[in-house]
């Protein structure tokens, strides 16, 4: 899918189900905020 995307960036999490943001966190947090800044400075 995120090679139909332009700038799409697909992020794999490893042994991470549906509630990816309840599991990981430290790991999905910072992606979340790194996409938002990235969209902000388009």
């Amino acid at each position: 899918m995120a090679d139909g995307l332009p700038n799409a960036k697909l992020v794999r999490l490893d042994r991470i189900g549906h509630s990816n943001i309840l599991e990981a966190p430290e790991i999905v947090i910072p992606q979340i905020i790194g996409f938002v800044e990235a969209i902000g400075q388009s």
